[in-house]
This record gives C-alpha cells, structure tokens and sequence, in this order.
C-alpha cells in the first residue's frame, strides 16, 4: 500500500523534478566545460614550457639531451613465484599498478612486493623515490600514462624509468617535461612498438640551468 497525492499534487511535484534535473544537467555540462577549458589551458602552458625546438633558448635556460640530466633504465624480469606477496616492504611495479586508484600522479600503492634479499637475488634494479616510470612496449604506451615513484621500487621488464640526476633536474620537472609529450613520439614503428633506452637519452629539451628557477616553474 502506498500513498499518492492528488493527480494535480503529483503534477506540480513531477515539475519540481524535472526543474531539479534539468538544472543538474546544465551543472554537470558547465562543470565538464570548466574541466575541459582549464585541462587546454593546462596542455597550452605545458607546451609553451617545453617545445622549444627550433626556437632560441630563453635566458637562464639550455638546451641539451636527456642523458645529461637524468639516468634511463628499463625494469627487470619478475617471476611469477616472487609475486602475489605485499609484505616485502619494496614496491615491484607492472603497468597494471599504474590503473590502481591513487596512483594516478605518484605511485602510492602496488599489487606486488619484494624484499631487498629478493631484489638482490633476482638482479632487479632499484628506481629510488623521484623517478618517472611508464609502460615502454606493446600497446601499453598508446595509455600514455606517466607516473612518479614515491619511495624507492623496482619495476619489471615492460616498464621504464627515468631517474634525475641530482642538481640537473627535479622530479617534477621531469615529470612535467614528459607530460608535455605522448610516449609514441618515442617508440619505433614495429608491429610490437616499443621505446629504446637509447631514443629516450637522446631526447632534446631545454631547460632552466637552476634547480630553483625549475621548482618555481613546477609551482
């Protein structure tokens, strides 16, 4: 048994709530409209930064290769027998972790981990806090995902990282830097596309000489 109002009640009540939805509606599409403006402005300013080739180098600034500033290493195999544990104390990351939700800036959370006597026995590399990882085969780099390590890790075999070197270039930076461009402008044109360590060190970009004047820009 349930109660109803009049008809004429029932009427005024189904105006009130297509009012109520319809403002939801025009809310929702100013929001997205909000959203997508400020994501362009975003993207504009993030190119006016970092394109800069073929242009004069702005002062304080200087154009260079990647290698000088920062170290490029891919990730190491993961056995299946070492993995499914999260007590290790020592993050192994997969392009998976990178979809987990709060990893969609720095890597907080992960599905695997290690030891360091484990790390040390499979011969993985350690990524210290402050690196820049993404996928680096198959069609994994077409999610252009980036991400920034917040503790040391290691990574596996379909991944990369980026590692800056200290007093070249900041974290943020380099994780601004690598924003500013889609992962296939470095992988090859294979039917499996992939990203050479050596494509990525050889990357030109121009950036401020002071570890400052780029913390400034970050901000």
């Amino acid at each position: 048994v349930i109660s109803v109002p009049p008809l004429a009640e029932q009427q005024r009540i189904v105006g009130l709530l297509d009012e109520a939805f319809a403002g939801i509606a025009t809310a929702k599409a100013n929001a997205e409209k909000n959203h997508q403006n400020a994501r362009a402005l975003f993207e504009s300013h993030l190119q006016s930064v970092f394109t800069q080739h073929g242009k004069s180098v702005r002062a304080g600034w200087h154009k260079t290769k990647l290698a000088e500033l920062a170290d490029v290493q891919s990730g190491s195999g993961f056995p299946t027998q070492f993995q499914g544990k999260v007590t290790g104390g020592l993050p192994f990351y997969k392009v998976s972790d990178m979809n987990i939700e709060g990893n969609e800036h720095n890597m907080v959370h992960e599905n695997n981990s290690i030891t360091e006597q484990v790390r040390k026995q499979l011969g993985a590399s350690l990524f210290p806090k402050g690196s820049v990882i993404f996928p680096k085969i198959g069609g994994a780099i077409a999610t252009n995902k980036k991400r920034l390590t917040s503790r040391d890790c290691c990574v596996d075999n379909n991944v990369m990282g980026v590692i800056p070197k200290p007093g070249k270039m900041t974290s943020e930076f380099l994780y601004y830097f690598f924003l500013a461009y889609n992962l296939s402008d470095f992988a090859n044109e294979a039917h499996l596309p992939s990203i050479k360590k050596t494509v990525v060190e050889d990357w030109e970009l121009c950036v401020p000489k002071s570890t400052a004047e780029q913390e400034r820009i970050v901000e």
